[in-house]
């Protein structure tokens, strides 16, 4: 739902689409609907800290949308102020003349808008060998009531450029081990590889304005930044993920891969799931029951839609097959984050956010 653009009517109308009660009625006081922990935060239009009598679009934009992101120098002063405070900071009105509330501060209000930025989220990752895990940029666009990427994170030099951001990850293992590299996860040379073969890790997600391979070397500079990617209660940040590791050669039939995309009007999702035994590890084999299913939480517990592929489908040793389709998404689902999962022989092969047309990238 989003709220209209010049009145947002009776308080009435905000308590109750927040769901504000007290004593078993609405609860339509202004410092309650405008302090609501109810309210999505990444909206682009919402109560905000501002000493002014009303908002606007500059004014937002100016402020951050409302929103404090965490911040440092450093990386692992990144992961330690994320430990403390997480990932931002959201700035509601505290009452006053220098920070009033006002029911205005609802106008656009959206509240369906998705998180911005997705941290990559809870997986299995195949670290075996020469792998390689690509940092993938799941974000959203943004328009008028929305919050995008590019919104909320930003740096300029001394001469006003914008500069590039790359998509970092902070990994910590079992053992303790700590490492860090931006782009991409080069398993082959990470360090100390023994220690980061099977098991689970933590995983915190950033943009910096540095680049780091996973074996390099990074010297600090004052020009440094780092910015943690927001999180919620759908997509924390940190995160965990569970290695592989090595399999024996033969030892499976075959794996799956999906990419999901988001077309500009936000109504459908294109997909394409690939079956493959490309590899030592795979000898191909009969799969059953293919099938793609578009969901609003990566945990599948929210089903919107789903395409059945196949039946049945054979792929020899070192062959792929591939299935390409649309997917629409309802209207009351539209400008929320999705996920797909792909299902073969009645169980879950893969699954991933869906990313928005211009694929991620800056």
């Amino acid at each position: 739902m989003i709220f209209p653009s010049k009145s947002v009517g009776q308080f009435y109308h905000v308590a109750r689409t927040l769901g504000e009660v007290v004593n078993g009625k609405l609860d339509t006081r202004l410092s309650t609907l405008c302090t609501s922990s109810k309210i999505n935060q990444f909206s682009k239009w919402k109560p905000v800290n501002y000493d002014g009598i009303e908002i606007n679009a500059t004014i937002l934009k100016n402020i951050n949308y409302g929103l404090t992101i965490t911040s440092a120098s450093t990386v692992d002063q990144l992961v330690n102020l994320i430990d403390e405070n997480g990932t931002h900071t959201y700035n509601r009105p505290i009452g006053g003349l220098k920070s009033p509330y006002r029911l205005g501060d609802f106008r656009n209000y959206n509240t369906d808008a998705p998180i911005p930025v997705m941290p990559m989220g809870v997986r299995d990752i195949d670290n075996a060998g020469n792998a390689t895990t690509m940092l993938i940029n799941i974000e959203n666009q943004g328009d008028n009531t929305t919050l995008g990427k590019n919104d909320l994170y930003h740096l300029t030099d001394e001469s006003g450029n914008e500069v590039t951001l790359y998509r970092g990850i902070y990994m910590i293992n079992a053992n303790g081990d700590k490492v860090w590299c931006t782009d991409e996860i080069d398993w082959a040379n990470i360090p100390k590889k023994a220690y980061w073969n099977t098991g689970e890790i933590t995983c915190y997600a950033f943009y910096t304005n540095v680049q780091k391979t996973i074996g390099g070397v990074h010297t600090s500079s004052a020009d440094d930044m780092f910015f943690a990617i927001v999180s919620d209660r759908f997509n924390p940040n940190p995160y965990k993920w569970y290695l592989t590791g090595e399999e024996p050669a033969g030892s499976k039939k075959y794996f799956f891969t999906v990419t999901a995309i988001l077309n500009s009007a936000g109504t459908s999702v294109s997909y394409k799931v690939t079956m493959s035994s490309i590899g030592d590890v795979y000898v191909g084999g009969s799969a059953s029951n293919i099938a793609i299913q578009l969901h609003t939480s990566l945990n599948g517990t929210s089903f919107i839609n789903a395409v059945s592929l196949d039946t049945q489908r054979y792929i020899g040793e070192e062959e792929t097959y591939s299935w390409n389709g649309t997917m629409s998404i309802p209207s009351a689902y539209q400008g929320r984050a999705l996920f797909v999962q792909v299902y073969a022989d009645n169980k879950l092969q893969v699954k991933s956010g869906v990313m928005t047309d211009s694929g991620g990238k800056e």
